[in-house]
């Protein structure tokens, strides 16, 4: 979906120290929705939507986030969890209006933001930055 080629197999601790970019979507720079694709791309076999492409910006990312939850990917639909597992995806806000996303892995959350790039954050300290947390878990 976004030509990328992976040069080797994948783990999410590939993607920790990535630098932040808005509508990356990698390899080299990713934003969070971007490491969200990218993940569940080269490591779930799982092609997301990228409706930012087309409408760069919040509401692009905004949508992306929304449409993937919706079920509009292909194949399946997410599940709200209240107790998250590995490759779950964790929403910031909510299904209908997120602003932030991430990849649930490890006992914590892989993410891209602006100050830090991509990193790994414990789930306590993720909700420290990030309150109003839901899980949701995609079933093919």
């Amino acid at each position: 979906m976004f030509g990328l080629s992976w040069p080797k197999k994948m783990t999410v601790d590939d993607f920790v120290g990535l630098p932040y970019r808005e509508g990356g979507r990698g390899p080299d720079a990713f934003d969070c929705y971007g490491i969200v694709a990218a993940v569940f791309r080269a490591l779930r076999g799982v092609e997301l939507p990228d409706w930012y492409q087309d409408r760069p910006g919040p509401q692009g990312a905004s949508r992306a986030i929304s449409a993937a939850l919706a079920g509009e990917v292909y194949g399946g639909r997410s599940v709200k969890v209240e107790t998250p597992a590995d490759f779950d995806i964790a929403i910031v806000g909510s299904k209908v209006r997120p602003h932030h996303v991430g990849v649930v892995y490890g006992g914590g959350v892989l993410h891209a933001c602006r100050e830090y790039g991509s990193i790994w954050q414990t789930f306590p300290r993720f909700a420290m930055t990030y309150p109003n947390v839901e899980f949701y878990r995609w079933q093919p």
